[in-house]
């Protein structure tokens, strides 16, 4: 029969994998496109169910009970993203396959994920810079991200992005500028209250900063791996890019108690990969 001491190193081991196998689950039913979409909704509920479940079990028990809190809130928020779909679009009446539509179909997506995070944080009585959006060295932040944001610029050019500012292809992709700035804010910022502002600052109590960090890295990078629509080799490279960055990111938070430039990081990102891609589709 196991001691006490004996049961709670087994648990040092024993909580890192229920973090990654748990993120992974959210995931694949967020994401994951290979399963159907009536299935991955009720992955996402019963998901939902369990860790709702395990932070009335874990009540008295501080970091399992925030850990389970963030768990629920973002699984509870991909099943109301997938129940609101892209109804949207379809009052709207505009294609899903330009510029526009993406942001739209973004804002459908991020929005009810966004609102339940921050409902289940108010609700649990803790304040916004439990998650990182007040408080710390915001200004050290920023600059962070706008180093970031001067990499990627950089890898943007190298790859055959300065194409995009010549005199032809800017004026064709002008009109679809303010659109993919649109999906970019709501993306970045939901992606960073979901992973550094939540997951972060959550599995920081229960594993302490370092396996957070990194769990949260990996976990990152395994979500654009089921999102990624660019094949096997595609995904692979996205998923290394993402693992890169969620690393930046995560030492941007937890260098300077703020998830501002991991925000703005995670803009720029996302900003040159959609210029790029409807550059591409233009061209």
């Amino acid at each position: 029969m196991q001691t006490a001491a004996e049961l709670r190193g087994s648990w040092r081991w024993l909580a890192p994998v229920f973090v990654f196998v748990g993120s992974g689950l959210i995931g694949i039913a967020g994401y994951y496109e290979l399963i159907p979409f009536e299935t991955r909704m009720w992955m996402r509920l019963v998901l939902a169910v369990i860790f709702l479940a395990g932070l009335i079990i874990f009540w008295r028990n501080k970091p399992a009970r925030e850990t389970c809190l963030a768990l629920a809130a973002v699984s509870a928020g991909l099943w109301v993203a997938g129940l609101v779909g892209d109804r949207f679009i379809t009052w709207l009446g505009i294609s899903d396959q330009d510029a526009r539509g993406f942001a739209v179909s973004k804002i459908n997506e991020t929005l009810p994920i966004i609102l339940i995070i921050l409902l289940a944080v108010l609700l649990s009585r803790r304040k916004l810079a439990s998650l990182y959006l007040s408080g710390g060295r915001v200004g050290a932040s920023l600059i962070s991200g706008l180093v970031v944001g001067g990499v990627l610029f950089l890898y943007f050019l190298s790859q055959g992005g300065w194409q995009v500012f010549q005199a032809g292809a800017l004026k064709t992709l002008l009109p679809d500028i303010a659109w993919i700035t649109i999906f970019s804010i709501f993306n970045g910022f939901m992606e960073e209250l979901w992973f550094r502002g939540l997951f972060l600052s959550r599995f920081e109590w229960l594993l302490g900063r370092r396996w957070a960090f990194w769990i949260t890295a990996l976990t990152f990078g395994m979500l654009h791996a089921f999102g990624s629509f660019t094949g096997t080799l595609g995904s692979l490279l996205l998923t290394t890019f993402t693992v890169f960055l969620g690393i930046a990111f995560g030492y941007i938070v937890q260098k300077t108690g703020s998830i501002w430039g991991a925000v703005l990081g995670h803009f720029f990102a996302d900003f040159f990969m959609m210029l790029g891609y409807f550059a591409t589709m233009g061209s």
